[in-house]
């Protein structure tokens, strides 16, 4: 026999049942959709992104922005970041 007055309270916890990356990979496809993008420009996307992974850069005194010691200002950009920036461009950008 279920005694409900020996219950006080509930707590529930339920997942979203898919993991955060396929909730991720779901977002960014979502997205470009809502601003009029078709699949079309998704697949060429996806394709341009296959081809060119993306590139991870470690600088030197800065966090999430490429700025030296939290700064705002365009001053406290790293050099750094500058220069691994026109690597970056120039490794895929036609000469001229």
């Amino acid at each position: 026999m279920l005694r409900f007055d020996l219950v006080a309270f509930l707590v529930l916890v339920s997942g979203s049942g898919v993991s955060p990356a396929v909730q991720m990979r779901y977002g960014t496809a979502e997205q470009p959709r809502r601003n009029g993008y078709g699949d079309a420009d998704l697949a060429e996307l996806g394709r341009a992104g296959a081809a060119d992974p993306p590139t991870v850069c470690r600088l030197d005194g800065c966090d999430h922005y490429p700025t030296l010691d939290e700064g705002t200002s365009l001053d406290s950009i790293s050099p750094q970041y500058s220069a691994a920036l026109l690597s970056w461009l120039d490794a895929r950008l036609p000469a001229g």
